[in-house]
Order: C-alpha cells, then structure tokens, then sequence
C-alpha cells in the first residue's frame, strides 16, 4: 500500500483518542459520518445553536475520503444542470446553483475562524475539440446564470466562430 500524502492528514495527530459509544447516549441532533460533510455540520450547529451535537464515525473523523483528497474543491452539481431543470425548473435550479456557489463563503468562513490558510483558488481552462461540445457547454452556463459568466476565447482562426450566437459572447 502507497504512503498516504495528503496536506489533511499530514496536519492531524495520529495518536488520537477514540471514544467507542456504550450505553444510552442523548443528543439534539446525531450526524451520522465524520467526513468533510459531518464535520462542517457539526461545526456549524455548535457554532450558531445551542444543540448537543453527536458525531458517529466507524473509523476517525476525517480519515476516509475526506483525509485522502487531494484538496481540490469544485462547487457543482452532480448532474448536467439542462436535467435539474427538467425535473425542478429553472427558478429552483438556478436557486440550488446560486445556493451551492455561496458554499465559497462559508469555506472561507470555516478557514477563517479555525485559523486556516486561506483555500489557493485557480482558473480552470475548458478546451473543445468540437463546436457542438462547445454550444452545449455555453448553453448549459447561459441557464446556469442567464448569462455566461465565464471568460472565452475563441481562435480567430476557428471557422465556426459565426456559428456561436451573439449572446454567449
């Protein structure tokens, strides 16, 4: 098995206490995984409420998935927004979008109060080889946002730069 390199775990004692659960134990609300997802959770409600908090974890707390990323973070959805709106329509979809691009804010703000370093925040470049990946990709930003938000680049050289509508760039 590979050595484990991730900046997550690097930062955590390896030596830690682990509490096994015996007996009858009471609490406002029970999260039920220790990962990135529970432990906000957890952080969030003793931060902002008075509830008693439980965490049940099957190993330690960030140690699974969440231990072994990389760090990389992308704020989307899981599948192709065009089908989101479908199935919700577009003022709930686009509310979901706006909602989980907001999730910056609050990473920023766990960072901040934990005295981490600030998330190192990077461009991505999208490159097409085909136009209609191109269009789908524009069409599916103009719903996202009702307009496109991200930079493009288009070769002079494209032969097909006619073919994108006026409104996309």
């Amino acid at each position: 098995m590979r050595e484990n390199k991730s900046p997550w775990l690097h930062n955590f004692k390896y030596e830690r206490e682990v509490k096994f659960l015996t007996g009858s134990h009471f609490t406002d609300v029970c999260i039920i995984g220790g990962g990135i997802a529970g432990a906000a959770t957890a952080f969030m409600l003793l931060k902002h409420t008075d509830k008693k908090v439980c965490i049940v974890e099957g190993d330690l707390v960030a140690h699974g998935a969440t231990g072994h990323n990389a760090g990389y973070v992308e704020a989307e959805f899981e599948k192709p927004f065009r089908e989101i709106v479908k199935e919700y329509g577009l003022n709930v979809a686009r509310e979901g979008k706006r909602e989980l691009d907001e999730a910056w804010g609050t990473l920023e703000y766990l960072q901040e109060v934990l005295g981490l370093p600030p998330t190192q925040k990077t461009k991505t470049v999208k490159a097409f080889a085909d136009v209609q990946y191109f269009k789908d990709a524009l069409q599916e930003e103009y719903l996202k946002y009702g307009k496109v938000e991200k930079e493009i680049y288009v070769s002079g050289e494209s032969d097909w730069k006619e073919e994108i509508e006026a409104h996309y760039l």
